[in-house]
């Protein structure tokens, strides 16, 4: 069974070529290379980079079925959110803290005013005057 691979892909608007926005979903044909795959775009296939492409998650049914359908509502009914978040939190007491976190890199300034190399053409007054 072959599974289908559907990204959503940043490409210009057709208002205006210099703005990008999300479209999609598109079926990936393949890989090519390392970052570059084949994407299925209006029955032609182009080759794009990774940094273009974004995972698209579809709605199931039974996720669509828990939406309440607000649209009938008046702003001014109790019953209609104004705002939805999703909080999802499986850290209790203990667990919580910068230790689960991980390690990006160290911060630090790691070079200043005396790393910096001039020409050797100047002088030792010229250079500390620079």
């Amino acid at each position: 069974m072959k599974v289908r691979i559907q990204q959503l892909v940043l490409l210009p608007t057709d208002a205006n070529k210099l703005l990008v926005q999300w479209k999609g979903p598109y079926d990936i044909i393949n890989s090519v290379g390392l970052n570059d795959y084949k994407v299925k775009i209006s029955g032609k296939e182009k080759t794009l980079h990774a940094n273009l492409l974004k995972k698209y998650l579809s709605r199931n049914e039974e996720t669509s079925l828990r939406v309440p359908d607000v649209s009938s509502q008046t702003r001014d009914d109790p019953d209609v959110p104004s705002c939805v978040a999703v909080v999802q939190d499986n850290l209790t007491g203990d667990e919580q803290g910068s230790e689960d976190l991980p390690e990006i890199g160290t911060w630090g300034q790691k070079e200043d005013a005396a790393d910096v190399k001039f020409g050797e053409a100047l002088t030792y007054d010229r250079n500390r005057e620079l």
